[in-house]
């Protein structure tokens, strides 16, 4: 007798994909540690440093979270997402040449675009619940009648809490007079 597989254990990466997937987060978390390092040494003003060093941060991780990140609803296309990725890296290496630590930088560019390069040949995880796969599911074609599936009842609603009417809609006090 086999014992069953749960669907989990079926789709959990290879090595050789969370290796290369543990060395892309470490980039991206290098990335924005990267923008924060280099907006903070525009200046000598520690309030300033400051506030340019989260401000870059946080474009950085927001760049990345709108139009790259596996869960975004505006995910880049693969060849404009690769480009945004490398432009990304390579800003973050002239930052931090810029603010004298040429080295870290090139490490940081050299090892963020490789590791961008090198996950697109590794299947994407299972963030959103569906399917590892880069490809979109293939479309039935028009002459063939679509697969019936069953009939699930709509799912009622529940009920809308009431609420105190507010403002205008609000019972005024009456004068007694």
């Amino acid at each position: 007798m086999s014992t069953p597989t749960s669907p989990r254990s079926s789709r959990s990466p290879s090595p050789v994909a969370a290796f290369v997937l543990g060395v892309r987060f470490l980039t991206e978390l290098a990335l924005v540690g990267a923008a924060a390092w280099a907006g903070a040494a525009r200046t000598r003003s520690i309030p300033l440093a400051i506030a340019f060093g989260v401000v870059a941060a946080i474009v950085v991780a927001g760049i990345w979270g709108l139009w790259i990140g596996p869960a975004s609803q505006r995910r880049l296309p693969d060849p404009a997402r690769l480009a945004l990725e490398i432009l990304l890296f390579a800003a973050a290496a002239v930052g931090l040449a810029f603010a004298g630590r040429a080295i870290v930088g090139a490490v940081i560019g050299i090892i963020g675009v490789i590791t961008a390069v090198a996950v697109r040949f590794v299947p994407e995880p299972d963030i959103r619940g569906e399917q590892p796969s880069r490809q979109p599911p293939p479309a039935a074609a028009p002459d063939e009648p679509a697969q019936e599936t069953a009939q699930q009842p709509p799912r009622e609603q529940p009920p809308v809490p009431l609420r105190r009417p507010r403002g205008r809609d609000r019972a005024r006090p009456r004068n007694r007079a």
